[in-house]
């Protein structure tokens, strides 16, 4: 279940991240090509956040690459000046991984336990920190 639960996590937060990029750039070309290559970039993302994330508390790694990957979906599929595309890229990413410390902390002081058995263990309350 855990595995699982993981992965699923993982595959949401992926598609809403290239979701949001979709929505504030919108897509350069008009053909059905668009979807094959967002999806092929949802499948990289999703394979490295996956590799990355799994087995270790903190995911430096995994958003680190995640940008990269957002980077190069932006400048290939999206419009936009360049510059922007990267902020955008980097700061979705860091809004992320700000959101997922501070609910992870927050969840931990409520229910007295320590972040990181908070993140090591699957249970109810790691459920509930991973919904938030």
């Amino acid at each position: 279940m855990n595995f699982w639960f993981e992965m699923a996590i993982n595959a949401v937060e992926v598609t809403l991240i290239l979701s949001f990029l979709v929505q504030y750039f919108g897509y350069r070309m008009a053909c059905p090509a668009k979807y094959i290559w967002t999806a092929l970039f949802g499948v990289l993302s999703f394979g490295s956040v996956a590799f990355f994330s799994w087995g270790q508390l903190y995911e430096g790694y995994a958003s680190s690459i995640q940008i990269l990957i957002n980077i190069a979906f932006c400048c290939i599929l999206l419009r936009g000046p360049i510059l922007q595309k990267i902020f955008v890229s980097a700061f979705t990413m860091g809004l992320v991984a700000i959101i997922a410390t501070f609910t992870a902390l927050l969840v931990a002081k409520l229910s007295g336990n320590n972040v990181a058995l908070l993140l090591s263990r699957f249970n109810s309350v790691r459920i509930i920190s991973i919904l938030i």
